[in-house]
């Protein structure tokens, strides 16, 4: 993870990054796959 966050040249990159994995995090404790849950939504 820190040579993800290492790559993110801004701070907009990193709110992005925080908001995917907040996603990502919150469909795995409900049960649901992060794949089609996000592309549901893109």
């Amino acid at each position: 993870m820190k040579r993800i966050m290492g790559t993110l040249r801004n701070q907009d990159g990193a709110d992005i990054l925080a908001k995917i994995m907040t996603l990502i995090s919150t469909w795995r404790l409900n049960g649901q796959n992060p794949f089609y849950s996000l592309r549901a939504i893109i």
